[in-house]
């Protein structure tokens, strides 16, 4: 009898067991395939140092510049799929799949989504001595004079760039020059200079110069207004019904990272993201913390668009 309850008492315990939630044993690298200093290096630090007490293990993150991103989000793709080794990915990364020739990886098929973090509207500005204060007037202004005016990225590919090119496509076509910078502090000091005349870009970047008077802010391209420009208005409100184009942030993990391990981790995520100092931390965010399936499907809908978008237009990584 005595040998059955613990026989039963093993086999009820069983289950338990196996629901454990994943630890990990060993350090976590989180890479970022980008130059320290951004917004994506910024939101990874912040990520990485919340979950690390959870965890038990320090989370590092290591930046891995270069090759448009390429290199280092191939040691992602090609690692064990163990939840040690993640990467901070944004839309550079899917892009590259219509901006670079023969990539070694694709950049959806060969990842798991573990959280989509967050999304930051972009802020379309244009410089004071522009004639426009609204995306109509701009848009008439723009048609009146085919050519004449320039719009500054901050990347070939990037969503300064394609936002602008889809807002173009949403306006039936607009003869605007692009002119591409090597990141945004290049470009914004053309702009301010008025060397350039518009540009899309990231909308806690270019706040102060917004908020001194050195350039105009007439709309966001977020779906709705940002509590950080209450006043601005969307693209949307501005006559272009369905335009939204926000940069996002979001964590992979190579394929084959079993379940358990995503669900921690995003679980781990989550928690810090809705904390009560992201919004002082991730100024200018719109918070997501999707769950798993949320966040594959949106890392998936976003990817076909963006890539859709560059490849209409003929992008390609200089």
């Amino acid at each position: 009898m005595i040998a059955r309850r613990t026989l039963l008492a093993a086999t009820l315990a069983t289950p338990a067991l196996a629901q454990a939630p994943w630890t990990p044993d060993r350090p976590i690298r989180l890479i970022v395939p980008l130059s320290a200093g951004g917004f994506n290096d910024i939101i990874a630090r912040y990520v990485a140092a919340g979950i690390s007490g959870p965890l038990g293990q320090p989370v590092v993150v290591e930046n891995r510049a270069g090759g448009a991103g390429v290199p280092g989000a191939e040691f992602v793709a090609r690692a064990a799929p163990d939840g040690l080794t993640l990467m901070q990915a944004s839309l550079p990364h899917v892009v590259n799949a219509a901006l670079v020739a023969n990539m070694p990886f694709d950049p959806v098929g060969d990842f798991e989504t573990v959280c989509v973090l967050a999304q930051n509207p972009n802020l379309f500005v244009v410089h004071p001595s522009f004639p426009a204060r609204t995306v109509q007037e701009l848009v008439a202004v723009v048609r009146a004079n085919p050519g004449k005016y320039t719009f500054a990225s901050n990347s070939v590919g990037g969503s300064s760039h394609l936002g602008m090119e889809m807002f173009k496509r949403a306006a039936g076509g607009l003869d605007l020059v692009h002119v591409p910078y090597r990141g945004s502090a290049p470009a914004m000091a053309d702009l301010l200079a008025g060397s350039v005349q518009m540009t899309i870009d990231n909308m806690s970047f270019q706040a102060p110069f917004v908020r001194d008077g050195r350039l105009r802010a007439i709309a966001v391209t977020s779906a709705q207004r940002s509590s950080f420009f209450p006043e601005v208005p969307t693209v949307q409100e501005g006559g272009f019904a369905g335009f939204e184009a926000a940069s996002w942030f979001t964590i992979l993990a190579p394929k084959g990272t079993p379940a358990p391990i995503v669900a921690r981790l995003n679980a781990e995520m989550a928690k810090v993201l809705r904390g009560t100092d992201a919004a002082e931390k991730l100024p200018g965010s719109q918070i997501l913390a999707l769950s798993p399936a949320e966040s594959a499907a949106y890392y998936r809908r976003e990817s076909e668009k963006w890539v859709g978008v560059a490849r209409a237009v003929g992008a390609r990584a200089d």
